[in-house]
């Protein structure tokens, strides 16, 4: 009875321990399924969450998992702008291109200018048939009077011996920008030589010259003018000079003057 009863306590303390183990292993369940027991409260790592992550463990809590990489933000696409049009250097460097000065304004320089002219041509070449050669000299300085007239200085010389000094004044006109006209009028003493008699010596200078602005500011121009007496336009109280009359500034004789002092040896 005895060796009995102490087989029945064995067994009994082998199905207590058996109960036992049996009770620990179905509570360790959750902590080997989970990774950690429930109610785990101690802070976790930023390393044990991301095991957990990389693991596929899923944590309690609202905590969540720690990426591996940084978390996207949301940026506002930037749109490229095309680079700035360099400024062109050449452009600058270059100077503003120079036009060349309207005819009007040569104009005004020459208001301020002196002319000499050259005329040469015939003498009374209609009236009298008494027809030669002559040449005409004439200053104008570059003054106004009256802040339009032209005062005149000239001579006449014909090869017959016909002379005439004058002293006057013209009124330029510009026809267009190239073109201009000037009648004049004058008083001198006439000599007629071999010429036609006036029968006075003083006498009178009426005419007109046309003609063009050349680039360099001289003229050239058609001259034609009548001496008469005074007393009347009739044939025998008048004769006339006709030429071709080229005037040049005085300033144009200082500047080629000045070129020729300037030229190496």
């Amino acid at each position: 009875m005895s060796l009995r009863r102490k087989n029945k306590q064995s067994t009994f303390r082998t199905g207590l321990v058996c109960a036992a183990a049996l009770t620990v292993f179905l509570a360790a369940g959750p902590v080997l399924a989970d990774g950690m027991p429930p109610g785990y409260t101690e802070e976790m790592t930023p390393l044990d969450r991301a095991l957990m992550d990389i693991n596929g463990i899923e944590p309690d809590g609202d905590s969540a998992p720690v990426p591996l990489t940084p978390q996207e933000q949301e940026v506002e696409p930037v749109q490229a702008k095309p680079p700035a049009p360099e400024a062109d250097k050449t452009a600058e460097q270059e100077p503003a291109p120079q036009t060349a000065a309207p005819e009007n304004r040569i104009v005004h320089v020459q208001e301020g200018t002196s002319f000499f002219g050259l005329s040469l041509g015939v003498y009374d070449a209609f009236t009298n048939g008494q027809l030669a050669g002559a040449f005409n000299f004439e200053f104008q300085p570059g003054v106004r009077i009256i802040g339009k007239l032209q005062p005149i200085f000239g001579a006449m010389l014909a090869s017959n011996g016909a002379m005439f000094g004058y002293a006057g004044v013209g009124l330029p006109l510009d026809v267009t920008e190239k073109i201009f006209f000037m009648p004049s009028l004058a008083v001198g003493a006439y000599k007629d030589g071999a010429g036609v008699d006036l029968k006075k010596t003083l006498g009178y200078r009426l005419g007109a010259e046309i003609g063009t602005k050349l680039a360099n500011g001289a003229r050239l121009s058609l001259d034609a003018h009548m001496i008469t007496n005074g007393r009347s336009l009739n044939h025998n109280d008048r004769t006339e000079f006709i030429g071709i009359k080229y005037t040049m500034p005085l300033q144009n004789f200082g500047r080629k003057k000045k070129q020729k002092l300037e030229r190496p040896y």
